[in-house]
């Protein structure tokens, strides 16, 4: 029986606590390989990469756009431009750029595997990693901007050279002539998606992860504002996304039995809850006041 693959790519962000995490609930909970691929000068923890398979190193580059230029991907970087203010060109030029390196470096090694775990290092799973089919493609639910999420997806092992092959999508006139209303990495991802003919395959799952920033992690468009209280140096980068993914994970649990396995997490989900709840009714300096000093704790 082939194993399934997880893949961590993009630069090493969220800390020890959420690789553990990842490792925890989705590669040990899948019976899985890890993967990890960053860039060569990247901080990677050493027991991270002592659990990994396979480390896939490439070059760092302080512009992106010297990779599309080294590969002749000229029209994808003018389709890029078109997003400057949404994340499309800032975010999009390094994860579409991610999946291209994976897809002309190792794909054989992808089409080997019945089933592939695409995601990022700074994903925190809160509880075990829900049973997907591996005969489907899954996106999970939530976090879709007018498109589709890419932070965590699965596919098998076999549709891998399409699925990864978006630069080459948005290298062409075709893309030129489709492009979506809302100009995102998500509107993007799903036009590729559907290009190929694929999205007859697809399913959602519900989210039992969400993104965070350490204290200390780069980023290009999104600054985590939340704390996430009795974790060292971790913030919750979107509300919305932890909100539904400890739902989730308390409606799978029960929530004496989330409390007893989760209680930090869980307390946080509650606090902040509770948190908006209160601030749809309180005046707009007293929020500013309640919000300086949940920032000096």
């Amino acid at each position: 029986m082939k194993k399934s693959l997880v893949i961590l790519a993009g630069i090493p962000r969220g800390g020890k606590t959420t690789w553990e995490s990842i490792y925890k609930n989705l590669v040990l909970s899948e019976d899985a390989d890890l993967a990890l691929c960053t860039e060569k000068n990247s901080t990677l923890d050493t027991g991270l990469k002592e659990k990994a398979k396979y480390l896939w190193l490439f070059n760092s580059y302080e512009d992106w756009r010297d990779y599309y230029i080294e590969n002749k991907l000229f029209l994808a970087l003018d389709y890029l431009a078109l997003g400057k203010d949404t994340g499309l060109y800032n975010s999009g030029i390094v994860v579409f750029a991610l999946k291209d390196i994976i897809n002309r470096n190792y794909i054989d090694i992808l089409e080997n595997y019945d089933q592939i775990f695409f995601s990022r290092f700074d994903q925190l799973h809160t509880i075990k990693h829900p049973e997907l089919s591996k005969e489907n493609i899954w996106f999970v639910e939530g976090e879709d901007y007018g498109g589709i999420n890419d932070r965590h997806f699965a596919f098998p092992g076999k549709y891998s050279k399409n699925i990864l092959n978006i630069c080459n999508y948005i290298n062409t006139e075709q893309a030129f002539n489709e492009t979506p209303k809302i100009m995102n990495c998500e509107s993007v991802w799903l036009k590729h998606l559907e290009n190929i003919e694929i999205m007859d395959k697809a399913k959602r799952f519900k989210r039992t992860q969400f993104t965070v920033s350490y204290e200390g992690d780069f980023t290009r468009w999104r600054i985590a504002k939340y704390k996430l209280f009795f974790f060292k140096n971790i913030k919750i980068k979107y509300p919305s996304e932890f909100l539904i993914s400890m739902k989730n994970s308390i409606l799978e649990l029960g929530l004496l039995k989330a409390y007893y396995l989760i209680p930090r997490l869980t307390i946080n989900y509650h606090f902040l809850r509770i948190r908006k709840i209160i601030s749809m009714f309180l005046p707009r300096s007293i929020k500013k006041l309640f919000k300086k000093i949940l920032n000096i704790y």
